[in-house]
């Protein structure tokens, strides 16, 4: 597995991935709004996440749902309680063990997420944005997706004048 630091040209790479997440998280901020932010290496996900903190201005929740976890709804909403966060991460969908049960569940409840009042920014990767469009379509029509792909080896050398 490759070493993935948070170098400059990689935050440059996705330069505009990264203004059109924050736009759309503080443009929500005190409004229900579903974010996904599509990513599949977890090293780069660290490093987006981790930059996305720093740029924005909004005070962001991050939060990791556990693996044996069947209720994203629940989940959020127990991890929400006297907090003052503006916005919402969710990460380790792709870890749940089944994951299938959590989207059906998100799908069926879907109404309930309105009650919360900030963006919130699932993180998925391809396996899970497959599932989330086939088994909870309902909630996944709510949700705008930002692209997070990974550069290849070539891309992130620094050019040379």
């Amino acid at each position: 597995m490759r070493n993935l630091r948070c170098q400059k040209n990689v935050i440059a790479y996705h330069n505009e991935s990264l203004k059109e997440l924050v736009w759309a998280m503080e443009a929500s901020e005190g409004n229900f709004l579903v974010l996904l932010a599509h990513c599949n290496d977890s090293l780069l996900q660290d490093c987006i996440r981790q930059h996305l903190r720093t740029i924005s201005e909004l005070k962001i929740q991050e939060i990791f749902i556990d693996k044996s976890d069947t209720k994203l709804y629940t989940f959020i909403e127990a991890k929400l309680i006297n907090q003052q966060a503006s916005a919402l991460m969710v990460c380790g969908l792709e870890s749940v063990i089944d994951v299938d049960k959590v989207l059906i569940t998100t799908n069926i409840v879907r109404n309930d997420f309105k009650k919360f009042s900030l963006p919130i920014v699932l993180w998925v990767n391809d396996e899970v944005i497959v599932k989330l469009q086939r088994i909870a379509p309902d909630f996944y029509s709510w949700t705008t997706t930002t692209q997070f792909a990974v550069i290849s080896d070539e891309s992130r050398k620094t050019p040379e004048f």
